[in-house]
């Protein structure tokens, strides 16, 4: 005996899909949702830090580390005192998404020996993440 199109597709023969196909549409739509979520919201961590002003007054000498991350953004910075200034920072891992410009907020940090420096434009996120790695290495 010939089966009928419907029950050998599950699909009615005017094309309209039966209610137990609705739930594979959920398991690929609701995935999809929280990835655009977290697409949308990344970085949101950098709206609650703030940058402040340096104090390096009575800093002893020597190198100290800081690290700083927020989803897909982390940075880590070695930064060398001497004499209570900033003489050196080095990136010892950034990882930046697109931001791998921002990477050259460094040198305006050791120039202006502050972190209230302008942002790379284009990379506002990945700048603001290694300020904050240097910001907490010299806490």
């Amino acid at each position: 005996m010939k089966k009928k199109y419907e029950e050998t597709t599950g699909t009615p023969e005017y094309g309209y899909p039966k209610a137990r196909h609705f739930p594979a549409v959920l398991r690929i739509g609701i995935p999809l949702l929280c990835f655009a979520f977290l697409i949308a919201n990344c970085a949101t961590g950098l709206k609650n830090e703030t940058i402040g002003t340096l104090n390096l007054a009575g800093k002893a000498d020597g190198v100290y580390r800081g690290e700083y991350k927020t989803w897909p953004l982390k940075a880590v910075v070695d930064v060398t005192l001497q004499d209570e200034t900033i003489k050196a920072i080095t990136l010892v891992k950034h990882t930046y998404g697109k931001g791998k410009k921002a990477e050259g907020i460094i040198e305006g940090v050791i120039k202006a020996q502050s972190l209230l420096v302008d942002t790379v434009s284009g990379a506002t996120a990945s700048s603001k993440t290694i300020l904050l790695a240097i910001q907490r290495a010299l806490r």
